[in-house]
């Protein structure tokens, strides 16, 4: 961690130092669209005025290079503003709001999860590209607590009829990603899985999921969870322990407030949430201008740190098996 952060700041300074990032990105994205658009237009007018004035025709031709450049340096530049934002805001507000509730042992604002763990993850889709951040590490009501926002992209090259090739991405997975300890090994697994619902299929990206395990399936007396959830175990007691009452309601209240697909995995020791609802959480999106905005996105964290916590309250009320 760099010196700068382990020096406390006011709130004003705070303030200043992240929307003063802030309108620089903002004006160095400008700057970039300007240049794009650069690229086409100066050889056209190059070409046009060439007969006419030979030199103001090289002109051209010289700002389309510099136009390239700028559009090679602007890039890299607004890709460093925007991490430093993110570190910015992850040491000086959201560490903040995650130590009220959580004992954090390690924070990074821009580091995820291991990737190789992420790829044998059951209840992940497949994926080849990664991206990642606000990755947590610490205790959870005195049990270990794991956290990142996570980008999971599967990309193919292909050849068009032309035989030219391609590159085709696909989003199989943009959300969250939590894992907790659960004290004992619990001898089995049970995977609770969203299925494709019609009422969500306006949102984002359903989940493209992985081949998962062929045990037995269950049905539950709840006949709205079943409608949203395929439930998989390698124990129906095991299965039918977890799945009280209120741990169903509290699932369901979950993926409602997450507004995502919501797919759950207890396994050996630990229990894997994972919540696919097209966001990136604990982001500062528009510029930090006063104290009443701070105040604002730290009540925001807090809200959505208490969704994401929320299921693993429930967890940790069956003290018997866990």
């Amino acid at each position: 961690m760099s010196q700068d952060f382990e020096v406390s700041k006011s709130d004003r300074e705070i303030i200043s130092a992240i929307s003063g990032r802030q309108r620089l990105a903002r004006l160095t994205n400008f700057l970039v669209v300007i240049a794009y658009l650069g690229i086409p237009i100066c050889p056209v007018c190059g070409f046009i005025i060439w007969e006419r004035n030979p030199v103001m025709g090289m002109a051209f031709v010289a700002l389309t290079v510099v136009c390239v450049l700028m559009c090679v340096f602007l890039g890299k530049s607004t890709r460093k503003l925007e991490a430093k934002i993110k570190e910015l805001v992850g040491q000086y507000i959201v560490r903040d709001v995650l130590a009220e509730k959580i004992d954090i042992v390690e924070y990074s604002p821009n580091s995820y999860i291991n990737e190789k763990f992420l790829k044998g993850c059951p209840i992940l889709p497949k994926f080849n590209k990664i991206q990642g951040s606000d990755y947590i590490s610490g205790n959870y009501r005195d049990r270990k607590f794991t956290y990142c926002d996570l980008l999971l992209k599967w990309e193919t090259k292909e050849r068009s009829s032309n035989g030219h090739r391609r590159t085709r991405t696909i989003t199989q997975f943009l959300g969250q990603f939590m894992k907790m300890e659960l004290g004992k090994d619990i001898g089995g697994f049970v995977q609770i899985r969203e299925r494709k619902n019609p009422r969500k299929s306006n949102g984002f990206f359903a989940n493209i999921l992985g081949t998962g395990n062929s045990h037995s399936s269950i049905e539950t007396e709840n006949a709205e969870f079943n409608n949203q959830f395929e439930i998989k175990t390698s124990d129906d007691q095991l299965a039918f322990y977890i799945l009280t009452p209120q741990f169903m309601e509290s699932v369901m209240r979950l993926d409602e407030l997450a507004d995502g697909y919501t797919n759950i995995e207890f396994r050996g020791t630990s229990v894997i949430v994972t919540l696919n609802n097209g966001r990136d959480s604990f982001e500062v999106n528009k510029t930090l201008r006063s104290q009443r905005k701070l105040e604002k996105y730290q009540q925001r964290f807090r809200d959505e740190l208490g969704v994401i916590l929320g299921v693993f309250d429930e967890v940790l009320t069956k003290e018997n098996l866990f």
